[in-house]
């Protein structure tokens, strides 16, 4: 007698929950001289393993490190808003 199985695959993670995965990671982060370090490490492994990776990874990863460099700006520099730019992107 044969018996057949049923595969069930997880769904892949959506660029949000990519997202939100990064930037718990660098939110950890206090400095920019760090982050960099960090950032310099996660491209070099990007590099070696680029064949595993997504697009979607490879966005949030940039995008989760960007933000995070523009949220230390804001720590270090009071009373310069660093994410004040993106309101405005709305209305153009």
């Amino acid at each position: 007698m044969m018996y057949t199985a049923e595969l069930e695959f997880p769904a892949p993670p959506t660029p949000a929950d990519l997202l939100a995965g990064v930037r718990a990671q660098v939110n950890k982060i206090t400095n920019r001289a760090a982050l960099l370090e960090s950032y310099r490490r996660e491209s070099l492994g990007r590099l070696a393993t680029s064949l595993d990776r997504t697009d979607y990874e490879t966005v949030a990863m940039d995008l989760a490190y960007g933000l995070r460099w523009l949220e230390l700006n804001e720590e270090e520099v009071p009373g310069r808003p660093a994410l004040e730019w993106l309101d405005g992107m709305a209305d153009e």
